[in-house]
């Protein structure tokens, strides 16, 4: 067992994250994680537990080793999907404005690493973002880490804004890497080394311009029935189907698919659809039945609109989820709600 100080913890899931952004499979898994003491099933979505910062930084450094690539850290930056951070992800999209977003409080900071903040202050016409870091790492790793965060704060804000932010820069306390030529094709805007700090620069206007996605009904609806369900399926499942569903459950509902499940089960997707398969199962099928199970669930318990189901559900078109519901249930929402309220009792498939 690789050694290391209980002085932090780094969430398993931002492990797992990472392994999927560096394109990792499962056979590569038993390499880089040999004597940490984890298995390649603790990487599968849903895993709340956490290992030691040390643990952390010495498997990642065996994914750059096996990866071979100067460029790693900002590649996984890069392909890691704000859904990560599921069900957070929808308090930071659905706040009014970038400034908003970024000034929740610090157990909702990006990543949710717990020695990592951002400050923030206003210097001219710029909302600053600095990285703060609460525990003593090399700097190589400070390095690996601005390079990582940087672009996953640069992702959060092009999806307020919709597109590139212009006239944004960056600061970082390292100096420029032999690799430097290859930020330009990683941050949307000029990049500075050796500075005092590392800093994200977005224009004010650009931090404050509405946000036209929030959803406050969705996203309260989406954390509580996230949580309740997570709780429900079993850390080491022992079956495909159920790990199918923890990976459904940990990102934003109804948008991942099947090629997205498999690279978070580190398999291909003609081996999920074997070891599925052999189950007596296909992969819409489990789909179809977490997401009737959901949305019978929350119109039996909640009183959500129809349409805040839909959203839920990952349904962009409410008539296309309702459509599939009359599919399930050969009733619509609403019809089934009535009957449930004129029961007291809810209606199994047809």
């Amino acid at each position: 067992m690789l050694q290391a100080p209980p002085s932090f913890q780094i969430p398993i899931r931002i492990l797992s994250s990472s392994a999927q952004a560096a394109g990792l499979q499962e056979s590569e898994l038993h390499s880089v994680l040999g004597g940490s003491g984890l298995e390649p099933i603790d990487l599968y979505p849903g895993n709340q537990e956490s290992i030691p910062g040390e643990v952390f930084f010495e498997i990642m450094e065996r994914i750059r080793g096996l990866r071979e690539s100067p460029t790693i850290n900002l590649d996984i930056g890069a392909n890691t999907q704000l859904s990560v951070m599921w069900p957070l992800n929808e308090y930071f999209l659905n706040a009014p404005d970038l400034y908003s977003a970024m000034s929740a409080p610090p157990e909702y900071q990006p990543l949710r690493v717990p020695f990592l903040r951002s400050k923030l202050s206003l210097e001219a016409d710029y909302l600053k973002i600095e990285l703060l870091v609460f525990v003593d790492v090399s700097e190589d790793r400070l390095q690996g880490l601005s390079e990582v965060y940087f672009q996953i704060i640069q992702t959060l804000a092009h999806s307020y804004i919709g597109e590139e932010i212009p006239d944004c820069y960056f600061e970082f306390r390292h100096k420029a890497p032999d690799y430097q030529d290859a930020y330009q094709d990683y941050f949307h805007g000029h990049c500075y080394f050796g500075k005092n700090q590392n800093c994200y620069y977005i224009p004010i206007d650009y931090a404050r311009k509405a946000n036209p996605k929030a959803n406050a009904d969705a996203y309260q609806l989406a954390q509580t029935i996230c949580q309740q369900q997570l709780k429900q399926v079993p850390n080491h499942s022992l079956t495909m189907a159920d790990r199918v569903c923890r990976t459904l459950m940990s990102q934003p509902l109804g948008k991942m698919h099947e090629d997205a499940v498999a690279r978070a089960l580190f398999v291909s997707k003609r081996t999920l659809a074997r070891r599925l398969e052999g189950e007596g199962k296909k992969f819409r099928q489990v789909r179809e039945e977490l997401l009737s199970e959901l949305a019978s669930r929350q119109l039996r318990e909640s009183q959500a609109s129809v349409e805040s189901i839909a959203v839920l559900l990952g349904y962009s078109d409410v008539a296309n989820f309702r459509r599939a519901f009359k599919r399930w249930f050969s009733k619509s929402p609403s019809e089934y709600r009535q009957s449930f309220q004129n029961s007291g009792s809810g209606n199994s498939h047809s």
